[in-house]
């Protein structure tokens, strides 16, 4: 009975060591999982950091670049000013020195010859504004001539006579000869002129009753 139980009790004894021992196993696994973890971490970490250094290391490149670049622009740009500045001294100081020579300088009188040609020149102009001025009177005057003279050739002297518009005219005349030898009624005809024996225009049907 006794060797049972000590058998029994040397079985649950091997057990519980098999027991520790895969527990010692499974901590010693999840100890090296974890830090492989850990080391997987740091090394992200560390490309992460490496590859952030990287980007501002560019950024700062890139910044200097720019500035740089703006630098050399104000350079230039301050450089081409003053370049401008001096050509516009330049420029003002040569107008000046030519203003300068130019005031400076005699005048120079003109000689006889200029003279007469100046003297030339005028009684030339003066002649020619004569002899336009003389033509232009002369074209007038005989335009008025003219005029005067067609006035004269086409005037017609009528004496007045208040009396020809209530006259019988020659054609009023013609044609009451006309009718009178051609009707029969041999009632003597007044060639005076009357209003009342004037023909007039037929009323149109149209107005009839209006």
């Amino acid at each position: 009975m006794d060797a049972i139980i000590h058998e029994r009790e040397t079985e649950i004894e091997q057990l519980e060591a098999k027991e520790v021992q895969q527990r010692k196993l499974e901590s010693n696994r999840r100890k090296d999982a974890k830090q492989k973890l850990q080391a997987w971490k740091e090394e992200k970490f560390k490309e992460e950091e490496e590859l952030r250094k990287r980007e501002q290391a560019k950024k700062e490149a890139e910044m200097l670049r720019q500035e740089e670049a703006e630098r050399k622009r104000k350079d230039n740009q301050a450089e081409l000013l003053e370049q401008y500045k001096k050509l516009k001294e330049q420029k003002k100081a040569e107008e000046k020195d030519v203003l300068v020579r130019e005031l400076s300088r005699s005048p120079r009188p003109p000689s006889p010859r200029d003279v007469e040609r100046v003297k030339e020149r005028e009684h030339q102009h003066l002649s020619r504004q004569l002899d336009l001025k003389t033509k232009k009177i002369r074209e007038k005057q005989e335009r008025q001539e003219r005029i005067d003279k067609m006035a004269n050739q086409v005037r017609v002297t009528v004496d007045r006579d208040f009396g020809r518009v209530t006259r019988a005219t020659e054609a009023y005349k013609n044609r009451i000869a006309e009718q009178q030898e051609t009707e029969s009624d041999n009632s003597p005809r007044h060639l005076n002129f009357d209003v009342r024996h004037v023909q007039h225009l037929a009323t149109p049907s149209w107005r009839k009753g209006l």
